[in-house]
């Protein structure tokens, strides 16, 4: 009995520390570790990197945080000017709009940028990668691709396609020197808003953050994806209180997980992400 009371005493103080470091760090518990104490990404200097989506905001920091790391850098862009700023491909669009107002043209048009290209290109690199028998595909998902987020229907759906995509590779790869990294950003200090789609064929939401909100910097972000790609972390996740806790019991407790999102409603969720109270998309839209 004393050796079974050990062991639960010892279950009681690893979920003790579990909880409190998922309040205290601004990502998952083993990405906050390995940021202080796993392989720094100066580990890849030499390396080669193709970035794309990455012409502002997340992608734009990543590169910086590798490029400060000694990697060399392949950048793409659909814009030249922003090509020669950053040296980054644009970045995927997220979106704002009722679930039951989609346009199904949107959903199409949500799965063509931020899944299928991703896909695609994905494929052309892992061909080089299985010639060379070694290789890592780092993708930039969302914490919509574990949390169902209200108001972005079309997005919460392309990014949960690419944890479905992606882990399906992973699985396929084991026992191999190719490596999958998904990293989940939560809210983060980009131009996102101003480009995301609404419910509607080629309308953007024209959103704006503030410097008020409660978002990580997207420097943050950046540092913390080089992080997880030289540690070879399978899923990494990012976001300020109290986004990694609310993951975490989403995962591991997910009745408890239902029974606040019940209590609490989709509005607070909508206002964790935009810093905003719902008041509507079209209101909003007038107003910003």
């Amino acid at each position: 009995m004393l050796f079974f009371g050990i062991i639960g005493f010892g279950v009681f103080l690893y979920g003790c520390f579990y909880t409190l470091a998922s309040v205290i760090f601004d990502c998952d518990v083993r990405l906050g570790f390995l940021d202080k104490f796993g392989k720094s990404p100066r580990r890849l200097k030499g390396k080669v990197a193709f970035i794309t989506g990455a012409s502002s905001g997340i992608g734009e920091h990543t590169a910086y945080a590798l490029a400060k790391a000694g990697v060399k850098l392949v950048l793409t862009a659909r814009r030249s000017l922003e090509l020669q700023r950053v040296k980054q491909q644009c970045i995927g669009r997220s979106q704002r709009a009722n679930w039951e107002n989609i346009d199904i043209t949107v959903d199409r048009q949500m799965f063509e940028l931020n899944v299928f290209a991703v896909v695609n290109l994905s494929r052309v690199a892992l061909e080089h990668f299985n010639k060379r028998g070694q290789g890592h595909l780092a993708v930039v998902s969302s914490l919509a691709g574990i949390l169902g987020a209200p108001f972005s229907g079309s997005y919460t759906g392309a990014k949960h396609a690419i944890h479905g995509y992606f882990n399906g590779l992973r699985a396929e790869k084991l026992g191999t020197q190719i490596h999958v990294t998904l990293l989940c950003p939560g809210p983060t200090f980009t131009n996102f808003l101003a480009e995301a789609f609404t419910d509607k064929d080629g309308e953007k939401h024209h959103g704006s953050t503030k410097p008020t909100d409660k978002r990580m910097t997207a420097e943050r972000c950046g540092h913390l994806n080089a992080v997880a790609i030289v540690n070879k972390v399978g899923e990494a996740w990012m976001g300020l209180f109290p986004l990694m806790p609310m993951v975490y019991v989403s995962i591991y407790f997910p009745n408890l997980y239902s029974l606040g999102m019940r209590i609490l409603g989709p509005q607070y969720l909508y206002k964790l992400r935009d810093s905003k109270e719902y008041t509507g998309f079209t209101e909003m839209s007038k107003t910003e």
